[in-house]
């Protein structure tokens, strides 16, 4: 992801993504436990854990220079709401409720 490119496991073009966060790129020494323990996580059911918490996570184990440097500051959800419910969310499903065969519903 530092340098973009076709992926042959994903056989899609990947774009490059700025910061510098994959620029030092190396794979984690794992014991045959730690690599049990990421397969079991990823085979484990997170659709109801809140999205938000993978952020905080990520911006806590981040040294707070490098957290600066990345721009990985985490806002409380609340805040993201005050700002794009009215802004985006509400115009949107008035406009989408003024249609025939819309889909309001499903927001």
């Amino acid at each position: 992801m530092n340098t973009g490119g076709f992926s042959l496991a994903l056989r899609l073009q990947i774009p490059y993504f700025d910061g510098g966060l994959f620029e030092e790129s190396s794979a984690l020494p794992l014991t045959a436990d730690q690599l049990q323990l990421l397969i079991e996580a990823a085979q484990a059911d997170w659709r109801d854990v809140e999205p938000a918490i993978f952020g905080t996570l990520l911006e806590r184990a981040l040294d707070p220079t490098e957290r600066h440097k990345l721009g990985a500051h985490y806002t409380l959800r609340a805040y993201v709401d005050r700002l794009v419910l009215p802004t985006v969310v509400e115009p949107l499903r008035a406009e989408w409720g003024g249609r025939a065969g819309c889909c309001a519903a499903a927001g």
